[in-house]
């Protein structure tokens, strides 16, 4: 019995809202019932794939517009508009404006423009959207993907709480600052700087009392030139991905409990020292999960004064996820990190996929003694341990030893092996049993080496 087609117009039109887009058009051929079901549709999502053909590009243009037509002028809760714009395309900036403004006229709430223009595409060199888009009085959430896009003088989103923009050239930093600020978007609680372009600033001002949530992903060689002024008191978790740790003027990095730090990519111009990855864990007292990711660690490595710099112990912190290479000297400054975490509960160590290229750091022996691998009973809040991409080196056995031997109250250690082509298996069985024969500080230890795919396959349980 067909239950659904009897039930109010508006409940139909409200389930049918949570269906792909292609899916809500094609249930109108349902019944006669369903026939005008999509004409109020509340989710609009048009996302352009690799159409080369020029009638499949025509076909995308006139759905766009009959669905626009057709539609009974209801509210609009979520538009999504993803475009790749051809080298001769018959799309034009004023077709896209005509679709944004139509979702703004129907009080979008949540809107997100990706558009990719082709090399030679001259009506796209700067696109200006449409100036009632940044002073929207109903967004609460909005994503911008547009390379070449022209800001208005006027920005107000009295209601925006999400911003994500990526691939964005900014024209400058007055008109910058005032996007990334209070006076723009004063409930702003979550921020997403994705890889934009800021190659002509000396400092990136961001402002936002209410921010709760900052993510900042920066291209390889842009960050050496600019610092970040960041004033976010509410400031909860913090993002970051690129090849150098951030410069940022600290302000409110007290009020973290999350952060993760990720130093992708490739290296270059190793010689230059400076402090900017040992400042940052100065100011995170307060953090509870810290993720130290790719290469982050050997910024630290390179700074001879990290010992002296670090702060009272991160009473606060639990969760500690730490990207590492075999590097033997990376183990003294795994040490040096847990001891300052006297209330840790879990750790995860990852290696990298491939063999980190050999970087200039400074002996850590030089100043690490190898005493401070004695640990006393610091780790004894420790419960879980999980290393992946382990490869069975010397260093990498010295830390699982350490880690044994002195978390007297570890429940669990998983280890996945790295995944190399024709692995000798016997002699990863010869480490996995060395290292389960270990005497360990906590009885009840479990550990478990796993398979790439997860599988375990040597276990003491």
């Amino acid at each position: 019995m067909d239950r659904i087609s009897y039930l109010p117009n508006p409940l139909r039109s409200h389930i049918v809202s949570f269906l792909p887009f292609k899916e809500a058009i094609r249930s109108s051929i349902l019944s006669r019932k369903w026939r005008h079901l999509c004409s109020s549709l509340s989710n609009l999502d048009f996302r352009q794939l690799e159409q080369n053909r020029y009638e499949d590009r025509e076909q995308f243009n006139s759905i766009i517009d009959r669905t626009l037509i057709l539609h009974d002028g209801s509210d609009i809760r979520e538009c999504c508009l993803v475009i790749r714009l051809a080298e001769y395309d018959s799309l034009s900036a004023l077709h896209i404006n005509t679709w944004i403004c139509f979702a703004l006229r129907h009080n979008v709430r949540k809107l997100k423009l990706t558009i990719c223009s082709a090399v030679g595409n001259e009506d796209f060199e700067q696109l200006q959207l449409p100036c009632s888009l940044f002073n929207c009085s109903t967004l609460i959430a909005l994503t911008l993907s547009i390379e070449d896009l022209k800001f208005p003088a006027i920005i107000r989103f009295p209601v925006l709480t999400k911003l994500k923009l990526w691939h964005i050239t900014f024209p400058g930093e007055y008109i910058t600052s005032k996007l990334f600020s209070d006076s723009s978007c004063p409930m702003l609680n979550d921020l997403l700087i994705g890889y934009c372009d800021l190659e002509n600033f000396t400092t990136l001002n961001i402002s936002f009392p209410n921010l709760k949530r900052f993510r900042l992903y920066v291209y390889e060689d842009d960050l050496q030139s600019y610092k970040i002024n960041l004033s976010a008191p509410n400031l909860l978790k913090f993002g970051y991905k690129s090849s150098y740790p951030p410069n940022i003027i600290f302000k409110t990095f007290s009020s973290i409990v999350f952060a993760t730090f990720n130093g992708h990519g490739y290296l270059s111009d190793l010689d230059v020292v400076d402090n900017y990855a040992s400042k940052i864990l100065m100011e995170l007292r307060n953090v509870k999960t810290l993720a130290l990711l790719g290469h982050f660690l050997e910024f630290l490595n390179r700074d001879p004064d990290f010992c002296s710099r670090l702060p009272t112990p991160y009473c606060n912190l639990k969760y500690l996820q730490l990207g590492m290479n075999a590097a033997k000297n990376q183990g003294h400054l795994l040490v040096f990190l847990l001891r300052s975490c006297p209330n840790i509960q879990g750790l995860t160590i990852t290696y990298p996929w491939v063999t980190p290229t050999l970087l200039n750091v400074i002996g850590v022996e030089n100043y690490w003694p190898s005493e401070e691998f004695l640990a006393g009973d610091l780790l004894k809040c420790l419960k879980t341990v999980a290393i992946e991409y382990f490869q069975g080196s010397e260093s990498e056995q010295d830390i699982v030893r350490f880690l044994l031997q002195s978390a007297s109250n570890l429940e669990t250690m998983f280890i996945i092996w790295y995944y190399v082509e024709h692995e000798n298996s016997d002699i990863r069985a010869k480490i996995s049993q060395d290292l389960l024969s270990i005497t360990r500080a906590s009885p009840q230890a479990e550990v478990v080496f796993f398979s790439r795919d997860r599988v375990a396959y040597v276990s003491n349980s």
